[in-house]
């Protein structure tokens, strides 16, 4: 008999081949195909007929793809122009970048999760505008890059924010560093905290600035290619990730080993305009929105090179990666729909329409909501409900046919299992039919099975191959 599928696999098993028989024996018996999981399937013929092969068993079905693309649970008004978004380590408070939120002033907006409304804004006394933030990885402060839009030869500064409820300064600046760089467009964390990085999209200077947190005093510079656009660090290695792009122009992510503050290797080309950075869980890949060519290209860390580029639609801003690092979705600022891919098969599953002009996508420490803010007729928070999306398993191979006795026919091959069906477009690939069996002068060849169809969607599972018929009697 055919193994059962794994329990751990979504694949259909194998099915048995049929029994080969002897001189004048009755034929033996078709193996059990391997089911989806661990459940077996159908078993195969026995024929009654002496001297015959028995018929392979069939292939199982793969299984069906588990989860669904993100749906829509509610948008909460805030007004403005809302931006570039970070949850607390407890996923209870989000807080938000709004460029001109309530009292038309530039000020962070702070949202209750379990609520879904808006509890506060945290105004500045100037009119710089916020431009990116991001939390001390202990969760206790929150770093906002900030500068004055209408001057750009004034350097920006960053605001520290205490987030710790309870604290007599919760929710105010606590500290600010002034004239850090121009244009400040992005901060990010060393893994503990020792380190804050502040990227500059100024073309007059296009740079890193390394800050110790604990003094709050800029230790070095690392001077780059290009106006940056996006930063992220590599979660397990001591890299920091910088993509460079002067307007529309082509963008290079630039590489920096964070244990000696200099970039590595020349950097690798992507799209026309970068503006997203994510890594996986693992730090093994990168990926960037390029939002001038509506792709997502995909970097191996370790080798610094191109492994795929993934069409979307629509002016793709910001990218977030669920933490089992099975699931990257992208925020379409241009085409108001939220792009989900599969990883690592790097294949985009479908869209959730949600509003224009997108600019941020945060996932939660679960990956079960999203939360998107975008500006339409006015400044949204929009929170989608998010789930696990499994690929659909591949059909089993049907069993091949057993091969007559002397003056027998040979066994049919077993038809291939079908594919299992998947969320999005498209169509797994069908299974090819098996080969006949060869006849003889003593006996027919038996049937070849044939392949199973491929599943629907886009991470549908293949069909299984046809099993091959067994051969007529030798005589």
């Amino acid at each position: 008999n055919g193994a059962a599928g794994s329990a751990a696999a979504p694949d259909g098993g194998d099915g048995g081949d049929g029994g080969a028989v002897g001189l004048w024996g009755s034929a033996g018996q078709g193996g059990a195909a391997g089911g989806p999981g661990a459940n077996p399937g159908a078993t195969g013929a026995i024929p009654t007929t002496e001297a015959n092969g028995g018929r392979g068993g069939n292939g199982g079905v793969g299984n069906t793809s588990q989860g669904s693309l993100p749906t829509l649970d509610t948008s909460i008004d805030v007004g403005g122009f809302p931006d570039v978004s970070a949850l607390t380590l407890d996923g209870s408070r989000l807080y938000v970048t709004n460029n001109s939120g309530p009292g038309n002033r530039p000020q962070i907006m702070v949202i209750d999760t379990a609520t879904n409304t808006f509890l506060q804004g945290i105004q500045f006394t100037n009119d710089r505008v916020p431009s990116s933030l991001a939390f001390a990885p202990d969760g206790m402060r929150l770093w906002v890059t900030r500068y004055d839009t209408t001057n750009l030869a004034i350097p920006g500064d960053v605001v520290v924010i205490d987030t710790v409820p309870g604290s007599p300064t919760y929710n105010t600046v606590i500290q600010t560093l002034p004239a850090v760089t121009l244009e400040p467009v992005a901060v990010v964390f060393s893994t503990d905290g020792s380190t804050a990085y502040v990227a500059s999209k100024s073309a007059a200077s296009p740079q890193v600035v390394v800050i110790n947190t604990a003094t709050g005093t800029t230790t070095t510079t690392i001077n780059l290619s290009g106006p940056v656009q996006a930063l992220a660090i590599n979660p397990v290695s001591p890299r920091l990730y910088a993509a460079t792009s002067a307007g529309l122009s082509p963008g290079i992510v630039e590489t920096i080993d964070t244990a000696t503050n200099t970039t590595v290797g020349a950097g690798v080309a992507v799209g026309l305009f970068p503006t997203g950075l994510a890594v996986t869980p693992s730090g093994a890949s990168l990926y960037v929105t390029n939002t001038a060519s509506d792709t997502v290209t995909v970097i191996d860390t370790a080798t610094q090179t191109v492994t795929d580029t993934i069409p979307v639609s629509g002016g793709p801003t910001a990218v977030a990666i669920t933490p089992d690092g099975t699931l990257a979705y992208v925020a379409n600022g241009g085409g108001g729909t939220l792009s989900t891919i599969s990883i690592p098969s790097n294949v985009a599953l479908g869209t959730t329409t949600i509003g224009p002009l997108q600019r941020w996508v945060t996932v939660n420490a679960t990956g079960t909501k999203l939360y998107v803010s975008y500006a339409g007729s006015d400044g949204k928070v929009a929170v989608l409900t998010g789930s696990a999306l499994t690929p659909a398993g591949n059909g089993g191979a049907g069993g091949d046919g057993g091969n007559a006795g002397r003056y027998g026919d040979g066994g049919s091959g077993a038809p291939g299992g079908n594919g299992g069906d998947s969320a999005g477009t498209g169509s797994g690939t069908a299974g090819t039919a098996g080969s006949p069996g060869t006849a003889t002068p003593y006996g027919f060849g038996g049937s070849r099975g044939v392949g199973g169809f491929g599943g629907t969607g886009a991470i549908a599972g293949n069909g299984g191959n046809g099993g091959d018929g067994g051969d007529g009697g030798t005589g």
